[in-house]
Order: structure tokens, then C-alpha cells, then sequence
């Protein structure tokens, strides 16, 4: 049995990954920098947001993860909550 996103003109299924942040900001951003290239589809639609949500750090972890988001220009695909 074929999936509907593996037949041709099907829309691709759209993911919504969540990153729990604790302490681990460089973590994080490995982990953004993984998913990169799976955001996009095959047609250059986006197929996955990314939401990382700060558990209270208070070390710099959010700012990390913001900075390395306008750095490389995930914005239309990540957001954090803090």
C-alpha cells in the first residue's frame, strides 16, 4: 500500500517538532541544524515548524538559540518560547 505523501501531486504531511531547552542552547542548535534540510519538502514547501520552548534556563540558552536562528535564517520555520 502506497502512502498519499509518496503519490505524485500529493501534498507532503506537515510535522510539528517541539524541543524542550534546559540548560543546553549549543544542544539545541546542533539539533535545528539537523533538522535544516527536513523542513523543506521536495517542491521547497515547508513541511515541518519547530517550536523550542525554554524551561526557565537562566543561562543564556534562549539567547543562544535566538541568535543562531537569525544567523542562519530559520525564522520562517522555528520559534522559541520562553
Amino acid at each position: 500500500m502506497t502512502a498519499a505523501a509518496d503519490m505524485p501531486g500529493a501534498p507532503a504531511a506537515h510535522t510539528l517538532v517541539a524541543i524542550v531547552n534546559y540548560k543546553v542552547g549549543p544542544l539545541v542548535v546542533d539539533c535545528l541544524r539537523s533538522l535544516e534540510r527536513e523542513a523543506n519538502g521536495p517542491a521547497g514547501e515547508r513541511i515541518a515548524d519547530v517550536i523550542v520552548v525554554d524551561n526557565d534556563s537562566r543561562d543564556g540558552s534562549a539567547a543562544v538559540v535566538r541568535a543562531a536562528i537569525a544567523a542562519n535564517g530559520w525564522d520562517h520555520w522555528v520559534r522559541v518560547v520562553e
